[in-house]
């Protein structure tokens, strides 16, 4: 959770700066707190809270503005968009700042904007338990003009985010399931209702888990990674990263510690890939389990999946896979010529006796 929120304060913590031929450029230092709010509240309450806002910089106009966020994707990415939800309802009631309309703070100037989120009854045939995610804006469109800059313009902007957990009864029922965990190659050969990967020894072994949250709250998956050798009973154990995952929401978890950057340093682009949750260094030779086994905190289900891979020196197979078709041919020409032999000395027999 604490990746997510650094995460989500970056996407609202930015500053495009264009200078036409300026000598100087104004500051722009806004702080908003706080930073992260969290709530969890019933259906039917109104919630209050209090924004600050300083502006530690130059004379600036500012717009505030609510956006709602939205995961995009299996790597923890979210959307902004603008579009409110049906259900919930966060106002800004400062008498002085309005939303979407401009406002001018001064240097060392700071406001306290009250908010107020108003969340309706459950009905029968609509429930607002669920999960929301507003960020609170306040943006810069222009500067105002500063003796030495000709025509500075600055566009930044900072949000202080409300995470809002609506639960009609104080129960959290997860609904975590497992949509794809498997040893990544090129090559399985089936068994029974599943596959056996086989892998090259001289090739690095990614492998993938990929969990959906199908319920109504976010959940933080916690749990390992363990490859073991079916013939020694040796293994080895990998804990996975506790990222995240808010309903509704495929997410990719990655083992602790491994990120794209330290994959490509080690074995190259081609191996490496943002979609893999892991990329093992290999083994010589063998037949391997990798297993899952995966907790969400306590009365919750734990998801154990598993997959088997061979590891085989691919090399090794084509040069003896190449000798059997070799020896193969052979033996095929050689029963030919000795049939064909046969066939002669029989004739040849058959004629001396006629």
């Amino acid at each position: 959770m604490k990746s997510l929120h650094i995460i989500i304060t970056i996407i609202f913590t930015f500053g495009i700066f264009t200078f036409v031929k300026s000598s100087s450029a104004q500051q722009v230092a806004i702080n908003m707190k706080p930073a992260i709010t969290k709530i969890t509240t019933k259906p039917g309450k109104t919630i209050s809270q209090t924004i600050s806002i300083i502006n530690s910089g130059d004379p600036q106009v500012y717009t505030l503005r609510v956006y709602t966020l939205q995961p995009t994707d299996t790597l923890g990415n979210y959307k902004v968009s603008t579009e409110k939800s049906p259900k919930i309802q966060v106002v800004v009631t400062a008498p002085y700042i309005r939303l979407n309309k401009p406002f001018l703070m001064q240097s060392g100037e700071k406001q306290s904007l009250p908010v107020r989120i108003e969340i309706p009854e459950s009905s029968d045939t609509t429930s607002v338990d669920g999960e929301y995610i507003y960020s609170v804006v306040a943006e810069s469109e222009k500067s105002l003009p500063v003796e030495g800059n000709v025509n500075t313009r600055i566009s930044a902007g900072l949000g202080s985010i409300f995470f809002i957990r609506v639960l009609s009864e104080n129960k959290d029922v997860k609904n975590i399931q497992t949509t794809q965990f498997q040893a990544v190659t090129q090559v399985s050969i089936p068994w029974g209702k599943s596959h056996i990967a086989l892998v090259d020894s001289n090739s690095p072994i990614p492998f993938i888990l990929l969990l959906k949250n199908k319920g109504l709250f976010s959940v933080i998956p916690q749990g390992s990674l363990t490859i073991k050798d079916v013939v020694s009973k040796k293994t080895e154990t990998l804990s996975f990263l506790p990222v995240t995952m808010y309903p509704e929401q495929d997410r990719l978890i990655p083992i602790a510690g491994y990120s794209l950057d330290q994959c490509q340093k080690l074995f190259g682009d081609s191996h490496c890939s943002s979609s893999y949750s892991y990329v093992h260094s290999g083994y010589v030779f063998g037949l391997f389990e990798a297993s899952t086994k995966i907790g969400f905190g306590s009365d919750s289900p734990v998801l154990y999946s598993s997959d088997f891979f061979i590891v085989l020196p691919f090399i090794i197979v084509w040069i003896v896979l190449i000798g059997m078709i070799g020896i193969t041919v052979l033996l095929i020409l050689w029963w030919k010529k000795h049939l064909q032999q046969a066939k002669t000395h029989h004739n040849h027999k058959s004629s001396i006796l006629q």
